[in-house]
């Protein structure tokens, strides 16, 4: 990494249909600059890459420019525009005002835990879409989470992603780097890693130290919430396998804890007044709600359930409310009494139904119920496996799972795909040993909990495809 920039900072570059300003940082692929658009006068950022000698830089300008084009997630900083001066490219990125994560965290140290789940929800949700479009980010660190000037926060750096699969240029960050992975090879288990250890430097202020010295985080902040701090250091865990996906990561982050918005204050001495964002305008954002007011939820006690793949995940492992019917302590219906309702049917229908047959497979320990709940290759039959396998081998099932399902709503449907909104209750029901019918422990009943399931026609019949965050 560079320690000082290329570029003199008193001559900022001509680019044609901008106004450049000062100078706002540097790194290995080139410098950043303020600027406004000269038709607007819009604030935007200027990348200007070192790769007017053409070789590795060169293709990693094009890289980054190609992988800005293809993403369109709204916390992904946004590439506006690419400009060609002389044999430089330059790249017109949206202007994220309120600094990075690590200034924020250098300047008025770590974040409350509610301030945790508003940055830590949006950037595992931004790495769920690159994930899905087979990409891996490769360094998710403190530096490349930015916020906006409307406070978003915002995942950057995209010159280092890289195809899923195939070995890449990567160098993470020190400290929030996957031990698992091998060198040059990232993977999106690797960015989870690095994700979660974002979450314990904004805790703590300092990155995660190897898991052979790490202390529980409840040790080190006191007050932690036990679900934040149980997905944190489940997405830590030395065996990638082991960890949830980025949309389990985005759903459980916001289902642990209560968002509140997050504190800005300036962090940058050499800005300009104009340029500053504070916590003032911040405090104007509110986070997403679901729907209407964010309920408290009293998070299942068992590590196993408090972790966003494995929380009972309702299709693909992005919720921690599992849908089904029944009133609270009984006993799921038989399978043969919920088979997926015909295709044909209002997609609102096969909530029920669907969450029977999951429901009844968690009682019971077998996995054909969710094969024929899910569709066949999704994150949430996926997701499902690895819980079902998780519990089997803790010698676990889950007897007297019920679960309260209202509010169901299609918010969308077109021909074999749909999207409908649904609020659980988890009842109260017992882990019990399957070799001995010994009671582990008796979890009580959760708050309502609101997601979005993605539905799919699978064989003339619906199935849950993928389960996401709650839209506004």
């Amino acid at each position: 990494m560079p320690t000082q920039p290329t570029a003199d900072p008193a001559r900022p570059p001509g680019v044609p249909g901008y106004v450049t300003g000062r100078l706002l940082g540097f790194g290995a692929s080139g410098e950043v600059w303020a600027a406004t658009t000269e038709t607007t006068g819009a604030s935007v950022a200027l990348k200007v890459l070192r790769c007017a000698d053409g070789g590795a830089d060169a293709e990693a300008a094009v890289r980054e420019s190609a992988l800005l084009r293809r993403v369109d997630h709204p916390h992904v900083l946004r590439l506006i525009d690419v400009v060609e001066v002389g044999r430089q490219t330059v790249l017109v990125l949206e202007r994220a005002g309120g600094g990075s994560l690590a200034a924020l965290v250098g300047t008025r140290g770590p974040l409350d835990p509610g301030e945790v789940v508003t940055m830590l929800t949006p950037i595992a949700s931004a790495l769920a879409d690159l994930h899905g479009r087979g990409l891996v980010h490769g360094d998710v660190s403190p530096g490349n989470v930015l916020f906006a000037d409307d406070g978003r926060p915002l995942l950057g750096d995209l010159g280092v992603a890289a195809l899923l699969g195939l070995p890449g240029d990567v160098h993470a960050t020190p400290g929030y780097g996957d031990p698992a992975s091998a060198v040059g090879v990232p993977s999106p288990a690797g960015d989870v890693y690095s994700l979660a250890a974002l979450g314990w430097f904004a805790l703590t202020g300092q990155p995660p130290p190897p898991v052979e010295r790490r202390a529980p985080l409840a040790t080190l902040v006191p007050g932690t919430p036990h679900a934040l701090s149980a997905l944190v250091e489940a997405s830590l865990d030395r065996v990638p396998g082991r960890r949830p996906s980025a949309a389990a990561f985005a759903v459980a982050s916001f289902d642990a804890v209560p968002a509140v918005p997050v504190r800005l204050v300036p962090t940058d001495p050499t800005a300009a007044a104009a340029e500053v964002v504070t916590h003032r305008l911040r405090a104007a954002v509110t986070p997403a709600p679901a729907p209407r007011e964010r309920p408290r939820r009293r998070w299942w006690r068992h590590p196993l359930l408090a972790v966003g793949a494995v929380a009972l995940v309702l299709a693909g492992g992005a919720t921690a409310a599992l849908v089904a019917t029944g009133d609270a302590g009984s006993s799921p219906p038989p399978v043969a009494e919920a088979a997926p309702p015909d295709a044909v049917a209002d997609p609102a229908s096969a909530v029920a139904p669907l969450s029977e047959l999951r429901a009844r497979a968690y009682a019971t320990g077998d996995s054909a119920p969710l094969t024929a709940a899910n569709a066949e290759g999704s994150p949430a039959l996926a997701a499902d496996l690895s819980l079902l396998a998780d519990l089997g081998a803790r010698d676990l099932v889950l007897e007297g799972l019920s679960f309260d399902v209202s509010q169901v709503a299609v918010i969308d449907s077109h021909d074999d795909q749909a999207r409908v909104r649904v609020t659980v209750v988890t009842g109260a029901h017992r882990q019990v040993r399957t070799s001995d019918g010994s009671v582990v422990a008796d979890v009580p009943a959760s708050d309502p909990v609101t997601s979005v399931l993605r539905l799919a026609v699978v064989d003339g019949a619906w199935r849950v495809a993928e389960v996401l965050p709650p839209t506004p």
